[in-house]
């Protein structure tokens, strides 16, 4: 069994307008007080989820996500 270390982040979590060719792991970002880019954050079994923490400064952890 591989167990990787929990990726712990924090920021705001903001909203980039998607064209049609995006898929769910480039919804959302993760930005910090600067306004400087973070990461790409998603939750793949319900990614509309964020939608209540747009805007709102969070602490995230969780496993990273490899999409393309």
């Amino acid at each position: 069994m591989l167990s990787t270390p929990l990726f712990a982040i924090t920021g705001y979590v903001r909203y980039t307008e998607a064209s049609f060719c995006m898929d769910s792991c480039s919804i959302y970002y993760l930005e910090d007080e600067y306004g400087e880019f973070l990461s790409w954050i998603t939750h793949l079994d319900d990614f509309e989820m964020l939608n209540d923490y747009n805007d709102r400064f969070v602490d995230i952890e969780g496993d990273t996500v490899q999409c393309i």
